[in-house]
Formats: structure tokens, C-alpha cells, sequence
């Protein structure tokens, strides 16, 4: 199922449903110029049962490679994932149902 590559690169790493209606996945953009120019983010698609749409989600300002490799819902509107930044120190994101922080 094609879907929008920001930056025309990304991975993603793990992904979770709720439901066929939501469905969310997660990663990183930018994975195979970090290291070699611009700053690898967090990336979060969700899939509301028509089309995959980019969500913005959380990435600290002083991480040169934040990257989600994991999700988990406790419910539609409970939602957590978990990667790292600069592969040092922990990156916990939450969907508490309006946005990702």
C-alpha cells in the first residue's frame, strides 16, 4: 500500500492497530543520509482506513538521530512509542487520542 516518503526517504520500524481504521506506524525519515547532512526525525504515518497521512510527532532539538523503533496501544486513544536519540538516550513518544508528545 503506497504511502507519503517525507523527504523521499524514510523506514519505518514498528507498527500498531487498533482497529482496520487505525492503524499507526513508526520509523525514522532521512535513514540513509544520517550521518552524511540532514538531521534523521522521528516519522509517524497513520492509516485511517483510506490513505496513510504523516503525523507530526515529538523529536528533541539537540537529537541528530531520533528514530521510533517500537509502538504499543493500550486503547484508540492511548498510544506509546519508544526509540532513541543519538542511539544514547531514550525517546518515549504518546498519542493521547489529539496529538503525539
Amino acid at each position: 500500500m503506497p504511502g507519503p516518503t517525507p523527504g523521499g526517504d524514510a523506514a519505518f520500524h514498528g507498527v500498531v492497530a487498533t482497529w482496520t481504521h487505525n492503524i499507526w506506524a513508526v520509523g525514522m525519515t532521512n535513514p540513509t543520509h544520517c550521518g552524511h547532512g540532514p538531521q534523521c526525525q522521528t516519522l509517524i504515518e497513520h492509516w485511517n482506513g483510506t490513505r496513510w497521512k504523516v503525523i507530526p510527532g515529538p523529536d528533541p532539538p539537540s537529537g541528530y538521530l531520533n528514530i521510533l523503533d517500537a509502538a504499543s496501544a493500550v486503547s484508540r486513544a492511548d498510544i506509546w512509542a519508544v526509540g532513541s536519540t543519538d542511539y544514547a538516550s531514550t525517546l518515549v513518544a504518546h498519542w493521547d487520542g489529539t496529538s503525539w508528545s
